[in-house]
């Protein structure tokens, strides 16, 4: 009987150890899933960016729906050195390290804006419209600078 009992014991251990590396592996696949998920900037943010037409740019969110900011409609545009993105409002900002961030935003500096852009370029435009103010980068500082230039020219020669 004793022996009987001692290898339920052994077995019931057994199991438990198996369970135990089960339960890590499965753990750390899903960690690992998260993270490439997170590194390819998948889910929200993917398909958001900015796209130049002929008379102004459009913005669009990760969801496909376009805002359409014509030069007409800019009452101004200013370069901003330093930006203060603030924090979310209604807006994300996606990958593991911030990649891109969208949507409606708060800080000292902008107030309420709408959002498109690395979270990471330290230099952005700010769009003034009658009915909001819209803030936007590039991939870097110098292509921010160049836009903004660029910019600038169009809505001279409207």
């Amino acid at each position: 009987m004793q022996d009987l009992v001692e290898e339920a014991r052994e077995q019931n251990e057994r199991t438990i150890k198996r369970n135990n590396k089960l339960n890590l592996i499965i753990i750390a696949v899903i960690f690992i899933g998260f993270i490439l998920y997170s590194l390819i900037g998948k889910g929200k943010g993917a398909g958001a960016g900015l796209r130049f037409i002929d008379d102004g740019l459009v913005i669009t969110d990760s969801e496909g729906k376009e805002t359409v900011i014509t030069y007409a409609e800019m009452e101004s545009i200013t370069f901003v050195e330093q930006a203060d993105y603030g924090e979310p409002v209604d807006g994300l900002t996606t990958g593991v390290f911030a990649k891109h961030m969208e949507g409606t935003f708060r800080s000292e500096m902008f107030g309420e804006y709408t959002v498109c852009g690395d979270p990471k370029i330290v230099c952005a435009i700010r769009i003034q419209t009658a009915e909001n103010v819209y803030v936007i980068n590039m991939e870097s500082d110098e292509s921010t600078a160049r836009l903004y230039e660029a910019m600038i020219e169009r809505v001279k020669s409207e």
